[in-house]
């Protein structure tokens, strides 16, 4: 069921608005030369080894030979994670690197924005955005070598059968990349409280600087079987203590709660929403990313074509599995007034029998058509580039 309510309520509110070491060499089959020197290499997943040219480290794909260089510092290698080429959207290798700062609390890594990323204005989609968020963390705590297995879990966690989950998280968009741009990602966790472990990130643009995205979050631990939250154990704690920064959250903690959804003609509700097999993670369960869809389910179309997501807060209260089927409910906030055409939505992900999953606030601002790098046309003056 789909109510019209809420479409009329945003063209109101708009009008109101006004406006890892060996003996390095050739890989079998390739015409890679060596220089017969003993040199620090490992081989990932993906068939990627780290060899020396020039005296340099570079890390290499099995079959091409194809060099990218690395940070090599005191004859360690700075970056161990795994990288696969396939995250290069160009015929021509660039170098995408990982690095450390604050010995170890604070990670960076580069990133082009690939083609299937962008969404219908050419920008980065809110789905590709919280994609990498979480890749970058995972990244992150993979190179801490503090992860046995999972989504970040500790060795601690893994022989307890404990995961994280996240509970919420606050992002503020100042301006979405657009296709082919390169961005710098940076991401620290932190102590939340008793039993929590804060994440923030932090987007730039790779050529200007300017600040892109900032996100936090707020990270608990459950039990894998039984799905019910557990402590923060010291040992736990004592893994992960020596890589957490000292610094304040980047962003203040939305503390506005999100008022009760009642089934009234306000809302807009989009029902019948199942999820598939491909939105499971190895946790067993509907993985975060895929609730961002859902709630956008939710939006009226209409509206989302002249609007693009600036603030988004979320509650996440449960999880979902592969036999769910969710409702979708959006509407928009009492609380909060229209200035220069910006609207604020809450928004509620529920099972049918309506139990809460999520809950949301997203702050919407009119889209600028002059802001991606593609051929369009405006009446009545030349074709701009």
């Amino acid at each position: 069921m789909v109510t019209s309510s809420l479409s009329s309520a945003l063209s109101m509110a708009m009008i109101f608005s006004k406006t890892s070491h060996t003996t390095s060499k050739p890989a079998p089959g390739s015409n890679c030369s060596n220089d017969n020197r003993r040199v620090p290499s490992f081989r990932s997943a993906h068939g990627f080894l780290v060899y020396s040219k020039h005296g340099q480290p570079f890390l290499t794909n099995a079959s091409s030979c194809l060099p990218i260089p690395i940070r090599w510092i005191s004859g360690q290698i700075q970056t161990m994670c795994t990288i696969s080429f396939d995250a290069i959207s160009t015929d021509k290798l660039e170098d995408i690197p990982h690095s450390f700062v604050q010995d170890k609390r604070a990670y960076s890594q580069k990133l082009r924005i690939r083609s299937f990323e962008i969404d219908r204005d050419h920008k980065l989609s809110l789905e590709a955005l919280m994609g990498y968020l979480q890749d970058t963390a995972l990244n992150h705590a993979r190179t801490m070598g503090i992860v046995e297995d999972g989504f970040g879990s500790t060795i601690e966690m893994v022989k307890n059968d404990l995961i994280w989950v996240i509970s919420t998280m606050h992002i503020l968009v100042d301006r979405y990349p657009t296709w082919a741009d390169d961005v710098q990602l940076h991401t620290w966790i932190y102590a939340e409280g008793k039993n929590g472990m804060g994440r923030d990130w932090l987007i730039r643009d790779d050529r200007t600087g300017d600040i892109l995205v900032r996100a936090t979050s707020v990270f608990l631990i459950i039990n894998k079987k039984t799905r019910k939250l557990s402590k923060f154990r010291d040992e736990i704690r004592e893994a992960c203590a020596p890589f957490f920064s000292s610094r304040d959250p980047i962003i203040e903690k939305d503390s506005i709660k999100i008022p009760q959804f009642n089934d009234d003609t306000e809302v807009h509700i989009r029902s019948g929403l199942r999820p598939g097999w491909n939105d499971l993670d190895i946790n067993e369960h509907v993985n975060n990313i895929k609730y961002i869809d859902w709630i956008l389910e939710g939006t009226p179309g209409s509206f989302m074509e002249h609007n693009e997501v600036s603030a988004m807060t979320l509650e996440y209260r449960k999880e979902c599995d592969r036999d769910s089927v969710l409702e979708s409910l959006s509407r928009v906030s009492r609380n909060a007034t229209a200035c220069d055409g910006v609207v604020e939505l809450e928004h509620l992900l529920r099972h049918e029998n309506g139990s809460e999953v999520m809950k949301a606030r997203t702050t919407w601002k009119p889209k600028d058509v002059n802001s991606h790098k593609t051929r369009f046309w405006i009446p009545g003056k030349q074709q701009t580039y």
